[in-house]
């Protein structure tokens, strides 16, 4: 699998730590895009369909202890919506509240550009 490099504008320092890149590889595997494209189908946020397993492998830094919380949290947004524009989705909303919460309280939601 290829994995397309992350346009990160202002997350630049923060996408070259290495949380930063294993996020980017984790949003990029084949069974976190396709739980992100299920649950875009089916009309949720993206981020929603992944959040447990972030935490498990970010707790750290999801906690409110971790220097970076919120712009980690912002980066997870914003590599979501480039990892669902490369799938072919396009964002519809965002602020969308979340069913399951943490870590996040809202999120953006994409459907399948052709279904717009």
């Amino acid at each position: 699998m290829i994995i397309p490099p992350f346009n990160a504008r202002s997350f630049a320092e923060l996408s070259k730590r290495p949380e930063g890149e294993k996020l980017w590889l984790f949003l990029n595997n084949e069974h976190a895009k396709i739980k992100m494209m299920t649950a875009s189908d089916h009309d949720r946020p993206a981020l929603e369909a992944v959040a447990k397993d972030l935490i498990n492998k970010f707790g750290d830094q999801f906690a409110k202890s971790y220097p970076h919380h919120d712009r980690f949290k912002q980066m997870a947004g914003a590599m979501t919506r480039q990892v669902m524009e490369t799938a072919g989705y396009v964002l519809v909303c965002r602020g969308v509240p979340l069913l399951s919460g943490a870590p996040f309280s809202r999120a953006s939601k994409y459907h399948k550009r052709d279904t717009v």
